[in-house]
């Protein structure tokens, strides 16, 4: 009990977000339910949702720049201060390698923290079997592709 309560007091979560989880609890380990698997929005398209609305705006600050540079703008003595701040600040295209790690990382860190941390006792053996039927379909398509190049290679190499 004691230890349970070290990881209440150091895990400080919005009011609203722990009334969630609650919820979530009691409908999972009271009651019995589980969520159908998979979700239509996986965290993949949430985290590729998220990082879009960030390099979007990258996206278009940098061809608002380009377009400045190629009319001309920012000649004398202006284009040497911009050069100087340029060299401090990372590229644009640096930045959104950056993103893009980052995106990554996190997904890999969910993957890697789902089914150990972040799964209820209940919702394990529904996510192990999900995981089983995936791998096997992996599997079935790279079988199918190996059996579709030998056919394409038997067809050109008769020829």
């Amino acid at each position: 009990l004691k230890r349970k309560r070290a990881h209440a007091d150091r895990l400080h979560l919005p009011f609203t977000l722990k009334k969630i989880l609650v919820e979530e609890w009691e409908v999972i380990s009271q009651c019995g339910m589980l969520y159908d698997l998979p979700s239509k929005v996986s965290v993949r398209d949430a985290l590729n949702s998220y990082l879009e609305s960030k390099l979007v705006p990258m996206r278009e600050k940098k061809e608002m720049d380009n377009s400045n540079t190629s009319s001309g703008k920012g000649e004398g003595d202006q284009m040497e201060v911009d050069n100087d701040n340029d060299a401090q600040q990372p590229s644009i295209a640096d930045r959104e390698k950056e993103w893009v790690n980052m995106v990554e990382g996190i997904a890999l860190l969910f993957d890697q923290a789902l089914p150990i941390h972040l799964l209820f006792e209940e919702e394990r053996a529904q996510y192990g079997s999900l995981r089983r039927q995936i791998l096997a379909q992996r599997r079935i398509a790279a079988y199918n592709d190996q059996l579709e190049a030998m056919k394409v290679d038997g067809v050109n190499g008769s020829e």
